[in-house]
């Protein structure tokens, strides 16, 4: 007897896969760049958005952060630079002549920066609490830059008004001063108490300018989370 041939198993056919095969991520790229690019308009304003409103919407957003930069240079320049500089002038009176006269100059660049500040926030915030999609932590972050805001503006006011009545206590501001921030022996009383308290308001418009640049942070990163995730 021959061999018993046992019959060969078939061999299936391979199924192709015509349809409904998985897409390379990298194919799927340009697709998502292109459809969260279509989307950035409705991220940043309420709905649809024209380019006049984004073009708008971008101009104050720069005001705004000009603004902001011109007080805290302003700021820091007095304190840093300035300040330990009229040491170098030997006259306690000139320094005093020199430093009011210095910030009377750039009380003009405050007052514009603090107009800008409230004229780029006012309508961007009407904006974006207008837009419904606005998580609460975001519009919890609005409210915080509502009041850091107005105290940045109301310190400032406030420690304009204190500069005003420093220079007047002596002719042409020259009140005696041993720095820029320390009034000198020969000052008044009443000249030093108020050199004591603009310095304290100095200080905290200063600490009010840099948490607003904390939230203005803060709000940047939580619209950008939203972005990616829509």
């Amino acid at each position: 007897m021959g061999a018993l041939r046992l019959p060969r198993a078939r061999r299936r056919p391979r199924l192709r896969l015509l349809r409904g095969r998985r897409r390379s991520p990298l194919r799927e790229l340009p697709e998502a760049v292109g459809e969260a690019l279509r989307e950035l308009p409705e991220a940043v304003g309420g709905g649809s958005i024209e380019l006049s409103d984004r073009v708008a919407m971008g101009a104050l957003q720069f005001a705004g952060d000009v603004s902001l930069a011109a007080l805290i240079g302003g700021n820091l320049f007095g304190r840093l630079a300035m300040g330990p500089a009229l040491r170098r002038i030997s006259d306690k009176g000139e320094r005093g002549k020199v430093l009011n006269s210095a910030w009377r100059r750039y009380g003009t660049v405050n007052s514009l920066a603090a107009a800008g500040l409230v004229a780029s926030w006012v309508p961007n915030r009407r904006r974006e609490l207008d837009a419904l999609w606005v998580e609460r932590g975001e519009r919890a972050l609005i409210a915080l830059k509502d009041v850091v805001t107005g105290a940045v503006l109301v310190s400032g006011l406030a420690a304009a008004a204190g500069g005003v009545g420093f220079a007047h206590e002596a002719p042409e501001g020259a009140v005696p001063m041993e720095s820029g921030s320390q009034p000198a022996p020969e000052a008044s009383p009443r000249a030093t108490r108020l050199k004591r308290a603009l310095n304290m308001l100095a200080s905290a418009n200063l600490a009010f300018e840099l948490g607003l640049v904390a939230v203005n942070v803060a709000l940047l990163q939580r619209r950008t989370r939203r972005l990616l995730r829509r």
